[in-house]
């Protein structure tokens, strides 16, 4: 009686340790799969931006330059996900019949839902940049410091496609804070992404 006591408690043992041990897999192997939709890229492109009072613009002429940037996007759901980053940019505008031109060096954070299903997302944000340098010149001329505002603020709306690694994107960026005088800057990013 004892002896089969102490098999029918061995035997118990040994199979509560294995389902132990197999949850612990599962778990396991759940964090796996969870992790493996965490994804890292950079994105980089062309960039044009323009400079506004009371929506209409204080320049002639829109600012082409580039961005380029960082992100990690983490899943809330199958179809929602959570993205955030840093990127580098260039705002401004520019008139050349009066030769002049205001551009303004952006280290920016934003973050972004993006809904996507298949290969094809929606997004939009918002975002909180800090200035690093201006340079405001009128035929060659520095005009001086303006007292340009460290910190600029906007909110964003987007678009992409993603083929395995690589992927195309379109944002649109509308400023929210007057970074001098009333002037807000807007931008237009088109560009590829590259997830890693």
């Amino acid at each position: 009686m004892k002896k089969g006591l102490l098999v029918y408690l061995l035997v118990t043992a040994l199979g509560l340790g294995h389902t132990v041990a197999a949850q612990d897999e599962v778990e396991f192997d759940e964090e796996i799969v969870y992790e493996g939709e965490i994804e890292r890229g950079i994105r980089a492109g062309w960039q044009q931006s323009i400079i506004v009072i009371n929506n209409e613009k204080v320049f002639t002429d829109p600012l082409n330059s580039f961005y380029i940037g960082f992100f990690t996007t983490d899943s809330i759901a199958s179809f929602l996900k959570f993205e955030g980053g840093f990127e580098y940019y260039q705002a401004g505008g520019k008139t050349k019949d009066l030769d002049t031109e205001l551009k303004l060096h952006y280290i920016s954070v934003p973050l972004s839902l993006k809904f996507k299903l298949g290969p094809v997302y929606a997004l939009g944000g918002v975002s909180g940049s800090v200035n690093l340098m201006g340079d405001y010149k009128r035929n060659g001329e520095d005009l001086g410091d303006k007292d340009f505002t460290t910190f600029n603020a906007g909110a964003h709306i987007g678009g992409g496609v993603k083929f395995y690694r690589l992927g195309i994107e379109a944002r649109y960026n509308w400023g929210i804070i007057d970074v001098y005088q009333g002037y807000k800057t807007n931008h237009l990013q088109i560009g590829a992404v590259w997830y890693f």
